[in-house]
C-alpha cells in the first residue's frame, strides 16, 4: 500500500534508519522518533524528520505513527539490555507525557536513596542544613562578604537581594541518576539534602549557587554548581579524590579563569556562607 504514497514510504524509511542497530547517533535518533510521534499526534502544522507534516498522506499517518512507536519500544528493549537507566528514564518521561504505557519504566533506585533525606548525615551536616532552613525562613542572614560576592562589602550595595530557589525533586533525581550511572558511586547525600532544601541561591538575580538543572562542566571539565561571588564566573569542584565530591576542593573562578577564592570542600563553602554559630 505504501508504494502508492511516496511521502509515507519516505517517512517509514526515515524511521527504519533510526532503529537500534542502524542508527549512528542514538540520542538524536531517539529524539527524532519522539518528535515524530508528537508531530503526528498534534493538530496543525509541524515537521516530520524535517518535512512539513502536511505533505504526508492522510492514509499513511497511522502506519507511520505505529512504526515510530514500535521503534521507540525497540529502543527501550535495547536500553534494558544495556542496563542504561538514564536512557530508560528519559523514555519513561516520554511515555508519561504521551500516554504510552509501553515506554514506561518506573523509578530506578539510587545508591543514595532516600534521595534528599537528612537521615544518616553527620551531626555537622545536620547543623548546616538547619542553618540553611533558618536562612530560608528569614531568621539568619547569608554572609556574602565571606564568600566574596562582588559588592557585598560596599556600603552603597549593602542591600543585595537574596532569593532561594524552590526544590526541584524531579531534576534532582535525574542528576543523581546520571551521576551514579556515569561514576558508579552514590550521589553525595549531603549535596542531595542541600539542593532538596534549596534549588539555587540567587543574589540580585544571579545564581551564587545554580538550580540543579543548570549544573554544568566548565571549560576544564570540572563540575560547576554556581557562578561564585563574581557572578560571571564559576564555582567548581576540583577533581575529587577517588571520585568523592565531598572531599573535593571548591574553587571560585572569575570569567577570566582566575581563582578568586578556594574552600577545602563544599562543607567549608557552606559554613562560610551560612556561618557556624
Amino acid at each position: 500500500m505504501t508504494a502508492e504514497w511516496p511521502y509515507t514510504t519516505w517517512a517509514l524509511e526515515q524511521i527504519a534508519d533510526r532503529a537500534p542497530g542502524r542508527a549512528e547517533m542514538v540520542a538524536l535518533s531517539v529524539q527524532a522518533l519522539v518528535d515524530a510521534v508528537r508531530a503526528l499526534r498534534a493538530t496543525g502544522p509541524g515537521q516530520l524528520f524535517g518535512l512539513s507534516i502536511d505533505r504526508l498522506e492522510d492514509e499513511g499517518r497511522p502506519e507511520v505513527e505505529a512504526a515510530a512507536l514500535a521503534t521507540l519500544i525497540g529502543w527501550k528493549h535495547h536500553f534494558e539490555a544495556e542496563s542504561d537507566s538514564v536512557s530508560l528514564q528519559a523514555l519513561d518521561e516520554v511515555g508519561a507525557a504521551l500516554a504510552l504505557p509501553d515506554l514506561r519504566a518506573g523509578r530506578f533506585p539510587l545508591l543514595c536513596d532516600p534521595l534528599g533525606s537528612r537521615d544518616g548525615l553527620s551531626a555537622a551536616w545536620r547543623l548546616r542544613l538547619a542553618r540553611l532552613d533558618e536562612a530560608i525562613a528569614g531568621r539568619r542572614g547569608l554572609d556574602l562578604v565571606a564568600v566574596h560576592v562582588v559588592g557585598a562589602d560596599d556600603e552603597e550595595d549593602e542591600d543585595l537581594e537574596v532569593e532561594f530557589g524552590r526544590p526541584d525533586p524531579v531534576m534532582l533525581y535525574k542528576v543523581a541518576l546520571r551521576y551514579e550511572a556515569e561514576s558508579e558511586l552514590p550521589f553525595p547525600r549531603e549535596l542531595a539534602a542541600f539542593w532538596s532544601t534549596v534549588d539555587g541561591i540567587f543574589v540580585d538575580g544571579d545564581p551564587l549557587l545554580r538550580p540543579i538543572a543548570h549544573w554544568d562542566t566548565d571549560i576544564d571539565g570540572r563540575l560547576s554548581v554556581g557562578c561564585g561571588g563574581y557572578m560571571q564566573g564559576n564555582l567548581v569542584f576540583e577533581d575529587p579524590p577517588d571520585g568523592d565530591l565531598m572531599r573535593s576542593a571548591v574553587v571560585d573562578i572569575d570569567d577570566d579563569g582566575q581563582e578568586r577564592a578556594r574552600y577545602a570542600d563544599f562543607a567549608a563553602f557552606a559554613d562560610a556562607l551560612l556561618g557556624t554559630d
